[in-house]
């Protein structure tokens, strides 16, 4: 769905554009009021309320921007949930590709069995010398997909803090 912000404020041509947009009458197209957040605690307020409906985050523009076509915009960011969990470091999978030998990626397993494959977020230290097998490794993901598992997994560290 494409949601059209504020068609009635932010100036010139970008009124025009937002108004056509808003007016084309498909089911992908809604206009939606703009909301200026005024402390931290407010926005977090307005992303928990998305979240609550099954959302995907929000859209922060700078106030007073214009509408950019076709490219990404310096004005606007996407801001959404970010979990983090635990789970045991099961195995590695090897690069079979240029970086022969280093690691690709961990195998974790999270305390209900669910097994899944965390690359991102590896560093070069991460890749030549991997956590302990066993060991417990921090994630972070945006959401959990229809089959509980996260959506987007990014590994953050080992924890070595706790057994």
């Amino acid at each position: 769905m494409t949601i059209i912000t504020n068609p009635r404020g932010n100036g010139g041509d970008s009124d025009a554009k937002m108004a056509n947009l808003a007016s084309t009458g498909t089911p992908y197209t809604a206009p939606v009021e703009s909301i200026l957040y005024k402390y931290r605690a407010h926005l977090q307020e307005e992303l928990d309320k998305v979240d609550a409906n099954i959302g995907k985050g929000l859209m922060l523009r700078q106030p007073r921007s214009l509408y950019e076509e076709g490219k990404r915009s310096s004005t606007l960011l996407k801001v959404k949930t970010i979990h983090d969990e635990e789970a045991q470091f099961m195995d590695h999978d090897p690069c079979k590709s240029t970086n022969y030998g280093r690691l690709e990626a961990l195998t974790l397993e999270t305390p209900d069995g669910r097994q899944f494959s965390c690359g991102t977020g590896l560093t070069d230290t991460d890749q030549d010398n991997p956590p302990t097998i066993w060991s417990l490794v921090t994630y972070h993901y945006t959401e959990p997909m229809d089959n509980s598992y996260p959506r987007f997994p990014i590994c953050i560290a080992e924890r070595t803090d706790l057994d």
